[in-house]
């Protein structure tokens, strides 16, 4: 598996930031970097390896028909490209993918191929970005409920994930979810009612 080198030389502390070192990068950029993402590799460069590699994600890396190659370009494009439909979930509200996993190689040397058909990238703590120790394959449903989107409701003096309401009442999570914050039905009208073939969340009658 190919490894990319730390590109970083340390100049010294930072006087400015508690934590973090004033380092140049090998192609001559001088910034504050954190002391644990140096020590760790998860920081290798002032940002440009980042760009270098994005521009070779649609290239072949032997895996390009892969399943797992599919989830880590789709991992780093709501990550990296602006243009993606989800980057305001991701990429947007600071979520990253680390330099090493920028490369496929890395990426399946660290969290292996997916144990079983189906299995999806899933981080462990949402709040954090992708690399080795916050991330595993999950089943869908699994990294469904730990989605941050995935809100906590109460029905009849029962509190619980909405996902497994859903789940329980055989509704599509999206219409309970709409039905709930964006209709203003109550949860007991979102989960009794059922949805008539056809017919259209936001055309259906509260009850």
């Amino acid at each position: 598996m190919n490894e990319y080198k730390n590109r970083l030389t340390i100049l010294g502390p930072s006087v400015t930031k508690k934590g973090y070192s004033i380092v140049k990068c090998s192609c001559g950029t001088v910034k504050e970097v954190r002391n644990d993402h140096i020590k760790t590799g998860k920081t290798l460069s002032c940002g440009c390896l980042r760009k270098e590699k994005l521009s070779e994600i649609n290239t072949s890396h032997g895996m390009s028909k892969s399943s797992e190659y599919n989830s880590w370009k789709a991992m780093v494009h709501r990550c990296n490209d602006e243009t993606d439909e989800r980057y305001h979930d991701y990429g947007g509200r600071g979520i990253s993918v680390c330099e090493r996993w920028l490369n496929i190689e890395n990426f399946i040397a660290d969290i292996g191929l997916k144990p079983f058909k189906g299995a999806q990238i899933d981080r462990i703590d949402n709040s954090k970005g992708y690399y080795k120790k916050n991330c595993k394959w999950s089943t869908r449903s699994q990294n469904q409920r730990n989605m941050r989107s995935n809100r906590i409701i109460e029905y009849r003096g029962e509190q619980g994930l909405l996902i497994d309401f859903a789940e329980k009442f055989k509704i599509n999570k999206s219409t309970l979810a709409k039905r709930i914050f964006r209709s203003g039905w109550t949860v007991e009208q979102a989960l009794e009612t059922k949805l008539v073939k056809g017919q259209k969340i936001f055309k259906e009658v509260k009850p």
